[in-house]
């Protein structure tokens, strides 16, 4: 049985093939589960306190994308490290500049000198300004984070991924400011494809295994090769891939998610959030401050409800939701309410307005 409380539920993102949920309250530590629940491997944006989440789930787990390691961000390292001591797999820890030596310093305040050769190991990539370090540590060098390959040049901007999952879905990143780093990340969805029946029928072809073996052959660019097609009388036909994709099938749009947290507003962060977000179909975002405590969220680098408003009206996204709430309410459904009538208000504002409201915030939260 599940040990996660009772009123956290799995919530479908795009489709049944993935599903989520905030591990916390949004006014406790962030953490965002996300799970493919085809392969049954997850990820979590933010490792604060995890607690609350199963060990079933926990094991699912095998990257984690950090924004920053302020302790709410990053306190549940340890039981991601404990739970996976026994499981001899690789985990994957992406974060800000520094992250590497941070991991390492968190795992050496241990003693480790009854495992096994490589029985513990983190990938670790750290996001700098103009490049992507890789840094593999494990038990067997002491956890010494060592480098990988040649670092990733991106002085041209993040405009390819900083990751690459095994099922073709990119994340890529942006550099936001809280005095510190603060890594936003955009998760994009593999284009995928299905049959046209109608053309299938055109063709004469009956539905088989050929079809699974056309779609992989096109996910892997393999378009110079050759399938069997299975016709409708029963024989077959040898087809280039090529002539096929084009021919009966239908090219899946990608979706894609953000993720941002623990920035102020600002006229630089707002550049870097439209570079890498604009038009994203949904939105995670921290707005940890009400409105009227806008002096309070400058003076600690976070949103408030207005600015997270601005933000995703600004961004075009259709849907936003909201976490990383300031304990000092006595309700989150305060934070929620509010934040929910400045974007129904802003979403509707066409542009000229809308770059007006944002100055006048820039204007107000310098005063």
């Amino acid at each position: 049985m599940s040990d996660e409380p009772k009123d956290v539920l799995m919530k479908d993102l795009f489709t049944k093939k993935y599903s989520y949920f905030f591990v916390n309250k949004h006014q406790k530590d962030p953490c965002l589960y996300l799970v493919n629940n085809l392969t049954g491997r997850a990820c979590l944006f933010d490792l604060g306190e995890i607690h609350s989440l199963s060990g079933r789930n926990l094991l699912k787990v095998d990257t984690v994308f950090i924004s920053h390691t302020h302790m709410d961000h990053f306190i549940g390292f340890d039981d991601l490290l404990r739970i996976n001591i026994p499981s001899f797999k690789l985990k994957t820890l992406v974060g800000p500049k520094g992250i590497a030596d941070q991991v390492y310093h968190r795992i050496a305040s241990y003693s480790w000198n009854l495992l096994e050769k490589d029985q513990v190991q983190f990938l670790v990539k750290e996001i700098t300004s103009n490049e992507v370090k890789t840094f593999l540590l494990s038990n067997t060098t002491g956890f010494i984070p060592q480098p990988v390959n040649a670092s990733k040049d991106i002085s041209s901007g993040l405009s390819y991924p900083v990751l690459s999952l095994d099922n073709q879905d990119e994340i890529y990143a942006v550099i936001l400011d809280h005095g510190i780093d603060s890594i936003g990340y955009l998760y994009k969805t593999a284009s995928k494809f299905k049959v046209d029946t109608s053309k299938l029928e055109s063709l004469g072809a009956s539905q088989g295994k050929w079809i699974g073996e056309l779609i992989s052959k096109v996910e892997s660019a393999q378009f110079e090769d050759y399938i069997n097609v299975e016709l409708k009388d029963g024989t077959y036909s040898r087809m280039k891939v090529e002539t096929l994709y084009h021919r009966i099938l239908e090219v899946i749009p990608p979706r894609s998610f953000g993720y941002i947290t623990d920035f102020y507003f600002s006229e630089s962060n707002l550049k870097k959030l439209k570079s890498l977000f604009y038009g994203v179909d949904l939105l995670f975002s921290e707005s940890t401050f009400m409105d009227e405590d806008y002096k309070k969220a400058r003076l600690k680098k976070h949103l408030t409800t207005r600015q997270a408003a601005l933000i995703g009206s600004a961004l075009k996204v259709d849907k936003m939701n909201i976490f990383h709430f300031s304990r000092s309410y006595p309700d989150e459904k305060m934070v929620e309410t509010e934040f929910n009538q400045f974007f129904d208000r802003f979403k509707t504002l066409d542009s000229s307005r809308l770059d007006h409201l944002i100055q006048e915030e820039l204007q107000r939260i310098k005063e």
